[in-house]
């Protein structure tokens, strides 16, 4: 639990409850690899979880952290996205434009892409973490 809490940045009383309202607390006042990954998930952006998991990089999939890109898109569109990130501020105070965008890009994978990129294994990684892969 203690380490849940460190690595989530909460503290050690808010985890172990969310965990018993949640019903996710295992015996040994423990909690699951993937409660604690969907939840880091959940309260952090992945810009901040990069941050966070610097020192160990191996906790999250390699593809999952972000990388720079540099598009040329529509002035109008960049601003669009600044006003509907500080929109969004009320549910996740700490949200960058950045990580806004990636999450509207990340929402819009659609199933044939999915199916190109099967065979990528560091993409399903990503893509499914942390649940692992969906294909049986």
């Amino acid at each position: 639990m203690s380490g849940a809490a460190r690595l989530l940045r909460f503290p050690e009383e808010l985890i172990r409850a969310r965990a018993v309202r949640d019903k996710e607390l295992l015996k040994g006042d423990r909690l699951s690899w993937e409660t604690v990954a969907v939840w880091l998930l959940d309260a952090w952006p992945l810009s901040a979880l990069a941050e966070i998991v610097r020192d160990d990089p191996s906790l999250l999939p390699a593809q999952l952290l972000p990388v720079p890109v540099s598009w040329r898109i529509p002035f109008y569109v960049v601003r669009a996205m600044e006003a509907q990130t500080a929109s969004a501020a009320g549910e996740m105070e700490r949200l960058a434009v950045a990580d806004y965008v990636a999450s509207i890009l990340d929402s819009h994978i659609d199933e044939t892409t999915r199916r190109l990129l099967s065979q990528d294994r560091g993409f399903r990684e990503a893509f499914d973490f942390p649940s692992g892969s969906e294909e049986s």
